[in-house]
């Protein structure tokens, strides 16, 4: 029986706050999982953050721990922790796996992914599996198949993506933790949109596979989303021991690491290394501009720490939109052709579902269609020259940080948006599925959804470059803003998350878990903030 409040406590404590209540006995992980249950149950509704509920498993699974002997909990740093994993590469055998699309509704995975079995084999307790855009291909969470998650801090509005139902989720203390993946910023911008820790870690860092051994050609990786430092760097820990770089799934060996990232995580220790950090808040792409509440976000940050004795430098960006529409976007066209034509060969649609040899309507999502088909005119010299900007560009911000340690930039350009406001509109939509029909190239030549994803990738053009470079990032909350009536006059008024991004050079995580650390402790941290979901409920 517990001797604290379960619900209270769920909501109060961070992963770590709730082991340690469990191991000294004040909460059994049965109870504790019946709570979180509770919360899906309860809050869920409203955000659609979850879409696959495990209750039969997560029981059985407590029910397990509870019985374990005090010397294998002990060996647990999560035993009994519940957690949510995301809908896309974080597969557990036997619990469905649909990443965000129609076409695997009602899949089950045959196998459990080395990032779920780090997490398994520490103690979690995985209560199902959160909401993604189809294939994870957006920066909002609003696939057909499940329709959109809703962001705790305004439920007319987006979590972000493509990690926005494991964001919600954990904004929304349904879980503490939830599984998070990031191949152009997707753990960063959920992270920024509802006020959370999002750490993406470097190339190599952590397990992949065994399904492939590459994600996006090294650009994703898979992390959590966290309300604390903490909690991210204990997770990192985990999963970093799990590491085999010379086994499948392991085809870019990670930056040796000896010691134990939850030490590095610690705000003293910044104090002692005194990095040097530079900063921007211009926009990669001409003629563009942040959101102001953004842009003066980066600079209360840099004053801030200008003001307690950092050497503090405005710099130019060390990327540019060229790096970003030409380096990035054609991966991931090409990456979308090759898993739409992956599933229709394993599907085998009927000849009449059109798109030849790629999945398309109405098994997959008319923007998903249209993305393969123009990954479908990529030529193999331009894919392999993507890659040589990739290498480029990380040469560039390897020489970048022999003069910094850390750089300051907005997480994202705009504010979370409102749900829909990222749809094509459905003339366009209409018209480019014709061309589509008659050939790839045929929407090449056309160019306007080409010009689309360049208009979106502009609204969010700070996370791309680590991913590319595979260095590691976070999105830190260090406020809110109101959004601009003059932009939006349809705008509720509501305070909204901002969140800061920081790149550090290549491997050091431990450098960016002791400066985010060292922010957590200070006066312009908002990540335990509680979103007004969470008010208006116990109002109610």
């Amino acid at each position: 029986m517990a001797s604290v409040d379960v619900r209270s406590a769920l909501r109060s404590h961070d992963a770590l706050g709730l082991a340690q209540l469990l191991r000294g006995g004040e909460l059994g992980p049965e109870e504790l999982v019946e709570a979180a249950l509770e919360e899906i149950r309860a809050r869920n509704p409203r955000l659609n953050a979850v879409v696959h509920v495990c209750e039969a498993e997560a029981r059985s699974r407590a029910r397990e721990l509870a019985d374990l002997p005090r010397e294998a909990r002990e060996a647990m740093p999560l035993w009994g922790v519940p957690i949510l994993l995301k809908d896309l590469g974080q597969s557990v055998r036997g619990c469905p796996e649909t990443h965000g699309s129609r076409s695997l509704q009602g899949h089950r995975a045959s196998g459990t992914s080395r990032f779920a079995e780090a997490l398994l084999e520490a103690g979690a307790v995985v209560l199902g599996f959160t909401n993604t855009p189809e294939f994870g291909l957006w920066v909002v969470t609003e696939p057909e198949a499940y329709g959109p998650t809703r962001n705790p801090w305004d439920v007319s509005r987006s979590p972000g993506g493509s990690s926005g139902g494991s964001a919600a989720a954990v904004a929304a203390r349904l879980v503490p933790l939830a599984g998070a993946s990031d191949g152009g910023g997707s753990i960063r911008i959920p992270a920024a949109y509802t006020g959370l820790f999002g750490l993406k870690p470097s190339r190599g860092r952590t397990p992949i596979g065994p399904a492939r051994g590459r994600g996006w050609q090294g650009a994703a990786t898979h992390h959590v989303l966290t309300r604390s430092v903490r909690d991210s760097a204990l997770v990192l820990d985990v999963l970093w021991q799990r590491v085999r770089p010379f086994e499948p799934g392991g085809a870019f060996p990670g930056v040796p690491f000896a010691g134990s990232f939850a030490e590095a995580g610690r705000p003293e220790v910044l104090e002692r290394l005194k990095p040097r950090v530079a900063f921007s808040t211009a926009h990669p792409f001409p003629g563009e501009a942040p959101h102001p509440s953004v842009r003066e976000a980066v600079e209360r940050a840099a004053a801030y720490l200008a003001g307690r004795g950092f050497a503090v430098e405005e710099v130019p960006l060390p990327y540019t939109s060229e790096d970003l529409v030409a380096g990035f976007l054609p991966l991931v066209y090409a990456e979308t052709y090759r898993t739409l034509r992956a599933l229709a060969r394993r599907n085998r649609p009927s000849p009449s579902s059109g798109g030849g040899e790629i999945l398309a309507p109405p098994s997959v999502e008319a923007a998903t269609y249209l993305l393969g088909r123009l990954g479908e005119t990529i030529p193999a010299a331009e894919a392999v020259e993507c890659l040589e900007r990739w290498d480029a560009l990380a040469a560039r911000l390897d020489d970048f940080f022999t003069r910094w340690d850390l750089f300051l930039t907005p997480a994202a350009a705009i504010l979370p948006p409102p749900i829909g406001s990222w749809r094509m509109d459905k003339a366009l939509e209409g018209e480019l599925l014709a061309l589509a029909a008659r050939s790839g190239e045929a929407l090449q030549k056309d160019g306007r959804l080409h010009a689309f994803v360049v208009a979106l990738t502009a609204r969010t053009p700070y996370t791309q470059a680590a991913n590319m470079a595979g260095l590691p990032a976070a999105s830190l909350p260090l406020g809110t803003a109101r959004p601009d009536a003059s932009r939006e006059p349809s705008a509720e008024g509501r305070e909204l998350p901002v969140g800061v991004h920081v790149l550090a050079p290549r491997g050091r995580e431990d450098l960016l878990l002791a400066f985010a650390a060292w922010w957590e402790a200070s006066d312009l941290w908002r990540g335990g903030d509680e979103p007004p979901l969470l008010l208006q409920d116990d109002r109610g």
